[in-house]
């Protein structure tokens, strides 16, 4: 609970400096806000993942608070964090490929979905689908007015693109 107080206040702090509304933009004005506030890319990469890793911890302990609880009372402060924590979630990597990867996996393990040996093949095929079905759809929209008509259909997607060293 302290972690997520703490990522609270990072996370209240990452939005004051560069407005909510700057979490809804493209790719390339996001980027320019943020080096605009923090020009140094170490420091602006720490306050990056200061405003979201802690509270994706604290996502997980919330969810194990609801599975361990012995109370409605306890299970109720479990839902709720763990519901707070993923809807924050989900406003601050709403832009971000790799961070939002990274948060729905988390957050779909925190909810069962490594549970058992099926649910671990049925996450990892998922999230390999997504590396190559969701992320290229997902680039289209990244850059505002752009047409990215360099790459010349699906495997050429992945050829051309730094982004996709992990495929």
């Amino acid at each position: 609970m302290i972690l997520t107080l703490l990522g609270l206040l990072f996370t209240a702090y990452f939005i004051s400096r560069i407005g909510l509304g700057s979490l809804f933009t493209n790719r390339q004005a996001a980027l320019t806000t943020r080096t605009g506030i923090w020009p140094d890319p170490a420091v602006r990469s720490i306050v990056d993942a200061l405003s979201v890793y802690p509270l994706l911890i604290g996502a997980g302990a919330f969810a194990q608070i609801r599975v361990a609880a012995d109370s409605l009372a306890w299970r109720r402060v479990g839902l709720v964090g763990l519901l707070g924590a993923v809807l924050l979630l989900g406003v601050l990597v709403v832009n971000a490929r790799y961070a939002f990867g990274t948060v729905a996996v988390a957050i779909a393990a925190y909810l069962g979905a490594v549970r058992t040996a099926f649910r671990v093949r049925a996450t990892m095929l998922a999230t390999f689908g997504g590396f190559i079905f969701l992320f290229p759809l997902a680039d289209a929209f990244r850059y505002a007015g752009e047409v990215r008509s360099s790459r010349g259909g699906f495997f050429g997607e992945y050829l051309a693109n730094g982004d996709y060293d992990a495929f």
